[in-house]
């Protein structure tokens, strides 16, 4: 699952909704040896577990940059995603999530959302698979090279304007 997943005790992580009971009993147990949570990973390893997996889970509530996220998505990787913090902005184009959704705001809809979307995938994993490949499409048009150096462009360039119209208002 995402590398930032730690088994705390009763809370998956600091910053999981759901505690590690929530999270296993909905899951049929001829599936939970499948499941996996992990701690820290070393980043040499991460390719080999992204390509790995498959199905991945983030659980972020506040994550303005969830980095685990992006690099699975570029991976291509079928991903379930808990739709709080930065996550929609990296994840939705065009106002659609190019994953697996989690929108609930409790506990116990969370995670009937996590077992139907487990389910379906089972079932017909082509839907995820085929979100992954336009996620990691989204996902490499949006971050290259060409389309940030733009942007901070554009932002430095408002940026000068904004001085230099202040600086005529101040002198005139």
């Amino acid at each position: 699952l995402g590398h930032y997943l730690r088994d705390h005790g009763e809370q998956l992580s600091a910053n999981a909704k759901l505690t590690k009971r929530a999270f296993y009993e909905p899951i049929p147990s001829a599936l939970r040896d499948r499941v996996h949570l992990v701690g820290y990973v070393d980043y040499r390893e991460l390719p080999q577990i992204y390509a790995a997996g498959d199905l991945f889970l983030f659980c972020y509530l506040a994550d303005n940059f969830p980095g685990a996220m992006t690099e699975v998505g570029l991976m291509e990787r079928p991903m379930i995603a808990l739709m709080k913090g930065g996550i929609p902005e990296i994840i939705t184009r065009e106002g659609q999530p190019l994953s697996l959704a989690l929108t609930g705001e409790v506990e116990e809809l969370i995670a009937n959302q996590l077992v139907a979307h487990v389910r379906n995938h089972l079932g017909n994993p082509m839907e995820a698979v085929d979100l992954a490949r336009q996620l990691g499409s989204h996902l490499r048009e949006r971050f290259n090279v060409g389309h940030i150096l733009s942007q901070m462009e554009a932002h430095y360039g408002s940026a000068l304007t904004k001085k230099a119209r202040h600086a005529s208002l101040s002198t005139g």
